[in-house]
């Protein structure tokens, strides 16, 4: 989750748009890990930071298109 959280802030320094991607793959991680481990609060606040993020990379998509 880490490395993959340095590549997100790597590209989003770029302002490349495969950052939502990379970032949605981490959230879904997290999701995941969070409800494994029974931190169900922090779960479903992922949750709502991945539905965000999936808002972003549409938005910009949109944009740059």
């Amino acid at each position: 989750i880490m490395v993959l959280s340095v590549t997100g802030v790597n590209l989003l320094s770029n302002k490349y748009i495969d950052t939502w991607l990379v970032w949605i793959t981490v959230d879904v991680l997290c999701v995941i890990l969070f409800f494994i481990t029974g931190i169900y609060i922090i779960g479903i606040e992922y949750i709502v930071v991945t539905g965000i993020a999936t808002y972003g990379f549409f938005n910009w998509k949109k944009i740059m298109s």
